[in-house]
């Protein structure tokens, strides 16, 4: 059963999201982790494959989109898609879609992060009920008052 964490973000845009999103990425690259950041659609995943590449000018987080033809092996440590989630080896699925990806259940973390949009925290209000009515373990990690220090 996965661990699921909320973050709550300073902003309104989801580029508030995605740029937390990449040091989550970065953070849990580097504890070693295998890592499937979930879009909403195509164009998305390769919007933030780009800004992976780029958030920071010192960061370096080999990564690939992840479609029918990309192969699945252990050297690809992050991946990005749209798609049904991959199965093992990761064990953290970064959801930035606005549903819960069918498959979260094969994943050891969950994280969901929420901006200040009010699109943003209806979604993520309906995905922590249903998490919640399953009983997965949550916990919320509100970073507005530290993301300003």
């Amino acid at each position: 059963m996965p661990r699921v964490d909320f973050y709550i973000v300073q902003g309104t845009t989801q580029d508030a999201q995605w740029q937390f999103a990449c040091r989550l990425i970065e953070k849990a690259y580097k504890m070693g982790h295998y890592i499937y950041a979930h879009l909403n659609t195509q164009a998305d995943a390769q919007l933030f494959d780009q800004l992976l590449w780029s958030f920071r000018p010192d960061s370096f987080i080999p990564h690939h989109i992840l479609d029918a033809q990309s192969p699945r092996t252990k050297d690809n440590k992050v991946a990005i898609g749209w798609q049904n989630p991959p199965h093992p080896p990761y064990d953290v699925l970064i959801n930035l879609a606005n549903t819960i990806p069918e498959a979260f259940s094969h994943f050891n973390r969950v994280s969901e992060i929420v901006y200040g949009h009010e699109e943003s925290r209806k979604n993520s209000r309906k995905n922590f009920m249903i998490y919640r009515e399953s009983g997965y373990p949550l916990h919320t990690h509100d970073l507005r008052k530290t993301m300003r220090e």
